[in-house]
Parts: structure tokens; sequence; C-alpha cells
């Protein structure tokens, strides 16, 4: 869904227990995203490499 996405702008997934292997997996998803504007993993367990994806 994300990588075909052409109408979502803002994605708020905080507070979600998203760990570092899942934001490495929307990192993959949003890699040719140019719709998205604003993504907030805030609150969250995402570790630095979670954050270098």
């Amino acid at each position: 869904m994300l990588r075909t996405n052409k109408t979502i702008e803002i994605l708020r997934l905080h507070s979600n227990q998203i760990t570092t292997n899942g934001a490495q997996s929307i990192a993959k998803a949003l890699a040719r995203n140019t719709v998205l504007k604003e993504l907030d993993l805030s609150n969250n367990k995402i570790r630095d490499k979670g954050v270098e994806a």
C-alpha cells in the first residue's frame, strides 16, 4: 500500500510499539513514495538502526 500510495500525505504511526524491524520495513515501502510529506513514528521502540533506515 505505501509503495503505490498516491493520496496519503500524512501518516501518524506514533505509540504503536513499532520496532527497529518495523521501521526498516516502513522505510523500504516508502523508498519510492513521492506523495508522503509527514511521517510520525514518535513513541515507538525504534533503535538507531531503524532510524538510519
